[in-house]
């Protein structure tokens, strides 16, 4: 929930049910798809109440992300690319409130070229560059995650993306393969020999095959080189320094890692590790979130 007149977060709420979960649920039952994507959302807006301890019926609401997707609540098109980064061009549906659902919504879709999609990151990028003049030359917004984003921007439009599915390898390499016996998730990155496994991570996944490279986390725990907390942290940094390794070391294009603090930190070491001359900006995911949400609503008439 944020101040509309600041735009500062006021209350949030998390949960685990994320798309894919929330969408299985939906198929399982086959209730109305729309209406049942709404109960969740209802059940979340119940929990803000309580935590921010005020009423919220008439509150309005933007929603971004995988609820615009095929497994979301409705599906909207994706916008083509180039896109206008102020938010004035983007794809969004606006849905009245009614008497079950005391909100208006706005729904925003996502953005595509011929062979990448995403849907979420584009609102991320219009809040990071609020208040940023455009410039001729060329930026590139990282977007760690899952299926982590790499946008570049040039003058006051969005050219082009490439997505990574980086977090999702890791994830499945370090608890589903046979991997996971050699890693342990103990300790901060930045720690000890935690640190010095995650830059060693990085430089050979930015170097070396990274398929060979994953086998040796194996082999060095077998041999006894290496500590579990150590491997899992190394692993993290060769998926990480295989994502980055077409960034190019010593690049003049401007980088903005866009992220909670943790990975934004471990990226931003990762990228001074292969480019120590770069210039490497950071911008906190949910302030940009917040931004892009209300620029890309006001564009459309919907946020006075």
């Amino acid at each position: 929930m944020a101040d509309a007149a600041t735009l500062a977060v006021a209350a949030e709420i998390s949960s685990s049910d994320g798309i894919a979960p929330t969408f299985a649920a939906w198929k399982g039952g086959q209730d109305d798809r729309w209406q049942f994507y709404l109960s969740v959302v209802r059940r979340q807006i119940a929990a803000l109440e309580r935590q921010a301890k005020v009423p919220l019926a008439g509150l309005p609401l933007v929603i971004s992300g995988m609820a615009s997707s095929s497994i979301g609540m409705r599906e909207l098109p994706y916008r083509d690319l180039p896109f206008a980064i102020d938010g004035s061009d983007l794809s969004a549906q606006p849905v009245a409130a009614s008497g079950d659902f005391p909100h208006e919504l706005m729904l925003v879709s996502g953005a595509r070229t011929a062979t990448d999609v995403m849907r979420g990151e584009e609102t991320q990028l219009i809040g990071a560059l609020a208040g940023d003049s455009p410039t001729a030359s060329e930026r590139i917004f990282l977007f760690p995650g899952t299926h982590s984003k790499h946008v570049t921007v040039a003058g006051d439009r969005a050219i082009g993306f490439q997505t990574y599915m980086t977090g999702e390898f890791f994830q499945l390499l370090a608890r589903q393969s046979v991997l996971a016996d050699s890693v342990a998730p103990e300790g901060a990155w930045d720690e000890g020999e935690n640190r010095t496994g995650f830059e060693a991570g990085v430089r050979e996944g930015a170097r070396v095959n990274l398929l060979h490279a994953c086998f040796g986390v194996r082999v060095n725990g077998l041999f006894g080189r290496s500590s579990k907390p150590r491997s899992y942290h190394y692993l993290s940094g060769l998926l990480i320094g295989c994502e980055l390794r077409e960034l190019g070391e010593g690049g003049s294009v401007p980088l903005t890692v866009v992220a909670d603090p943790v990975p934004a930190a471990r990226y931003r070491h990762a990228l001074r590790l292969l480019g120590p001359d770069r210039k490497i900006a950071v911008k906190g995911v949910e302030e940009s979130l917040v931004k892009g949400q209300a620029r890309i609503a006001a564009h459309l008439g919907w946020w006075r």
